[in-house]
């Protein structure tokens, strides 16, 4: 409010009003819009594809249940049907399946990773400064290192900037003056951009004026002392006054110096464009050909003066790897940068979760109506024995049939079976049996028909037993069918 009072001072007390109930309405405004829910967004989307399977799956599953329905059809008798497929539930099934499509659905979500909402992610650099100075006078033309000195140059400054990790990095462009071409950034592309625009023709004002570059660099790092300075400078070292060296001096302590030296001691004519589309070579005022040579000499003294060293860029990468591992690497860190940056929050726990839930469900899930029969390893011996409990008290114990059918006399069991079926037609118990024993025959069409009339009894256990019998004669049927054709 004090803020307030200091800007609208003098001002006609209801426009102050206004602007303080304009500036509260705004404020609030933007809180809004702060707070308001952040979209959801996805780091891996393609994952969604996956829903593309879902129809396939769910067709296969109908078409499944549709051939199930015709095979019950096809095999069992109509009256039948019912007690033999209707303990399955379709309903149950089919929420089932519905289950486990949308346990993967949620498994699915969270393999694209689901995002929303961030957190303020504060992260501090640490480096070093290196400035690239590159010599753009005309001696750099000169051809003794191809394409020419120039050329050269940059492509080794390139390697250089390629090796710095993450350091900031500048580029100065120097002749007779010098001027900061690329800022210090940790922006290695913008640097390279700038690296390339560098030609002869960039600086009006020719020579190479070493101490223009080096007072350049001083103004591109600003003020204070600090050994995590580096000036790398690439050029021939033909410098026409001495004041490099002086300026070298100046900064010891401040920034390290290393330099590259361009050329060869043997020198080079410097090329012009001549008359008539050729080229020509630079002469002297007596009109004598200039040749350009490298000054090792000077260049080691302003390394040297400020704790850096010389090289001569000979095959390139060697000569700034020796720079970056033996120079630069042997300076201390500084705190260079601190960039904040929104970082999202994952949130694929909660398909996650939500998805193993429904898959682990789906398990738990049964498919019946109601909780069949167990049957025993042999049906045949479960009907045996049912046919024993509900025979009478007398007979159960002297079961001639019975008795036939352990010792494996399946002929005279059907024998015995079939004579008491005509004192008794209306016994379940004894058409198990009977279907029993022309189960062990193979004759399998007398056995449909036997086990077909035990369904049909009210007691719950032998029913069950029949339903398990007919099914399995059924099938062995269906199994012999196929071995004849």
């Amino acid at each position: 409010m004090s803020e307030w009072s200091e800007t609208s001072r003098g001002c006609d007390p209801r426009a102050e009003r206004a602007l303080f109930l304009f500036s509260v309405s705004k404020t609030s405004d933007l809180f809004r819009i702060s707070d308001f829910p952040q979209p959801m967004t996805f780091g891996q989307p393609l994952w969604f594809w996956a829903f593309a399977l879902f129809p396939v799956l769910i067709a296969l599953v109908f078409t499944n249940e549709s051939r199930r329905g015709k095979l019950i059809r096809l095999l069992v008798a109509a009256r039948l049907q019912d007690r033999l497929a209707g303990s399955v539930s379709v309903g149950k099934r089919r929420f089932r399946f519905l289950l486990l499509l949308l346990g993967l659905a949620g498994v699915i979500v969270a393999l694209a990773q689901p995002r929303m909402g961030f957190t303020i992610v504060k992260a501090e650099r640490k480096g070093r400064d290196v400035l690239l100075a590159i010599d753009c006078s005309k001696s750099m033309l000169a051809t003794d290192l191809a394409p020419n000195r120039l050329g050269r140059a940059r492509l080794a400054a390139q390697d250089l900037i390629g090796q710095l990790g993450g350091d900031r990095a500048g580029l100065i462009a120097f002749a007779g003056s010098a001027f900061l071409q690329a800022p210090l950034t940790v922006d290695y592309t913008a640097v390279l951009d700038s690296l390339k625009e560098l030609s002869t023709e960039i600086i009006p004002l020719g020579g190479s004026n070493i101490s223009a570059a080096i007072k350049a660099a001083v103004e591109a790092f600003g003020k204070g002392e600090s050994d995590h300075r580096a000036l790398i400078l690439f050029t021939d070292g033909e410098e026409l006054d001495d004041d490099a060296v002086k300026a070298a001096e100046a900064l010891k302590g401040t920034v390290r110096i290393f330099t590259v030296g361009i050329g060869s001691a043997d020198g080079s004519l410097i090329p012009v464009p001549g008359a008539n589309g050729g080229t020509g070579f630079v002469k002297d005022e007596s009109g004598q050909f200039v040749k350009s040579r490298l000054d090792e000499g000077r260049l080691r003294k302003i390394a040297e003066a400020t704790g850096g060293f010389y090289v001569r860029l000979e095959s390139g990468p060697a000569e700034t790897l020796q720079i970056v591992r033996d120079g630069l690497a042997q300076m201390k860190e500084q705190d260079i940068d601190a960039q904040t940056s929104r970082r999202p929050i994952e949130r694929y726990q909660w398909p996650l979760a939500a998805g193993l839930v429904l898959l682990a469900s789906s398990m738990f899930v049964g498919e019946r109506k109601r909780r069949a029969a167990q049957p025993t390893k042999s049906g045949a011996v479960i009907a045996l024995l049912l046919a024993g409990c509900f025979a009478p008290t007398g007979a159960r114990a002297k079961n001639a049939g019975v008795e036939a059918y352990e010792r494996e006399d399946y002929k005279g069991a059907a024998e015995v079976f079939a004579k008491q079926l005509d004192r008794m037609p209306g016994s379940e118990a004894l058409h198990f049996n009977k279907g029993a024993t022309a189960y062990k025959q193979r004759d399998y069409g007398q056995a449909l028909e036997a086990f077909s009339k035990a369904v049909t009894s009210r007691n719950p256990q032998l029913r069950a037993a029949a339903e398990y019998n007919l099914g399995n004669t059924l099938y062995q049927r269906g199994a012999a069918q196929k071995d004849k054709v």
